[in-house]
């Protein structure tokens, strides 16, 4: 589990154990104590492991603004006292030791003021199980009662789930003009993988009793056929929409992954021309089609082999009331998400009411709070309706599952049980 990882021990005592930190990437860590035992051969706690309880402030930084900080970036942030200037490393001087003073000091009014800005959350899990936003989310889907997928669908077809893990092109950007100053416009959207998540009717799969596929190729070959550019702005349209299919491409302009740089070891996705020479076929989701069409010179709709459409069944039992933040209550039922989105734009439309009624209010501690907060709504928003539904997580057949338990938290221990039941 921790190849790659480096220990060191804190003691020179024997029976110690080390403690062992591997980077899972460039926010976070895994830490804990080695496996040694803390207790004497032939004592009670001989055999006694204790994993450690170990709080990264860049991760817990992370995790609470989504934003990337170092140490001097996170404590102007929180309006901590400010880090000192070491000058130069390595030797030992008067100053160095009020340098690394300085740096303890401030490195604990940091943990106090993220703490305390955890506590805002109404935070179900311990500080130091959360590695990313997606932890809050997860947080607070628990704090629901929302079902893991596998619990729900434990008989779900493991080769749908591998078409539809074929569909996944996120993070891909489109650029059309490179290397060529041109004049361009910025546009943004406010909350937007929160906001498609509400068109598609998520919430309605997130609360499922459980999620059935449906086959239909002709009725969703139809649709593409007939669907036009002004259909895409009725809402109601988009729920229709959760569906997958396979195409054999014939010239259609749809995303891929691929390598479009020699010597790079890894792949990209762009948006480009694709045709199958050997009837070679892929699945793609059905916006990707209704966008290939639309993308086209002649309107033309790639033709579908195959079309799955998966449909909400019923609803969980056990939905649970949650106070998101303080005032801010969700019922059992509603839209989560829709919930969060409307939530924050009711705090921005406040901000902005009061400061043209409020001449004092533009910087005063009350706007901070509610910046505070519309930002906190923002987080759980984009988390928990976009990152939490891609994790896989890859495991070593060979480690044991109390020992994955204690070192990655009780969410990968479920996810190991329901992988190991399924």
């Amino acid at each position: 589990i921790y190849e790659n990882g480096f220990t060191f021990p804190i003691t020179d005592k024997t029976g110690i154990p080390y403690v062992r930190i591997k980077s899972i990437n460039s926010k976070a860590s895994f830490i804990g104590f080695t496996g040694r035992s803390f207790g004497k051969k032939g004592s009670k706690r001989e055999g006694v492991q204790y994993k450690g309880y170990f709080l990264d402030l860049k991760t817990f930084a992370y995790v609470l603004t989504s934003e990337s900080h170092t140490l001097k970036s996170a404590l102007e942030a929180f309006g901590c006292s400010p880090k000192t200037d070491a000058g130069e490393h390595g030797k030992v001087t008067e100053e160095y030791i009020e340098y690394n003073v300085n740096d303890t000091m401030v490195t604990h009014e940091l943990y106090e003021k993220l703490m305390e800005r955890y506590e805002q959350y109404i935070p179900s899990k311990d500080a130091n199980k959360l590695y990313s936003p997606a932890s809050i989310g997860k947080a607070y889907l628990d704090r629901i009662g929302i079902k893991s997928f596998f619990e729900k669908n434990r008989n779900f077809s493991r080769e749908i789930l591998g078409y539809i893990m074929m569909t996944y092109y996120g993070g891909r950007t489109e650029v059309k003009i490179r290397k060529q100053p041109v004049r361009a416009s910025y546009i943004d959207f406010t909350s937007m993988y929160p906001s498609v998540f509400a068109l598609f009717g998520m919430n309605d799969f997130l609360i499922s009793r459980k999620i059935v596929p449906k086959y239909n190729t002709e009725e969703v070959q139809e649709f593409l056929d007939n669907v036009t550019l002004e259909d895409i702005g009725d809402k109601s349209l988009w729920k229709k929409m959760t569906t997958i299919c396979r195409i054999i491409p014939d010239n259609d302009i749809l995303p891929v992954r691929s390598t479009y740089q020699q010597d790079v070891s890894g792949t990209n996705i762009g948006i480009n021309h694709l045709k199958s020479i050997d009837r070679t076929s892929r699945w793609y989701t059905l916006p990707d089609l209704v966008a290939a069409k639309m993308l086209s010179k002649n309107n033309k709709a790639p033709k579908i082999e195959e079309a799955i459409t998966f449909v909400p069944s019923g609803v969980q039992k056990g939905l649970q009331p949650i106070e998101i933040l303080k005032g801010i209550e969700l019922e059992p039922g509603e839209d989560f998400i829709k919930k969060l989105i409307e939530e924050r734009i009711r705090i921005r439309t406040d901000i902005k009411e009061r400061r043209n009624n409020k001449p004092d209010y533009k910087g005063s501690e009350e706007e901070s709070t509610a910046n505070v907060r519309q930002k906190i709504l923002k987080i759980i928003a984009n988390a928990t309706s976009y990152g939490i539904f891609i994790q896989m997580n890859t495991t070593n057949e060979n480690e044991e599952l109390n020992e994955k338990a204690g070192i990655y938290g009780l969410d990968y221990f479920e996810t190991e049980i329901n992988r190991e039941e399924t």
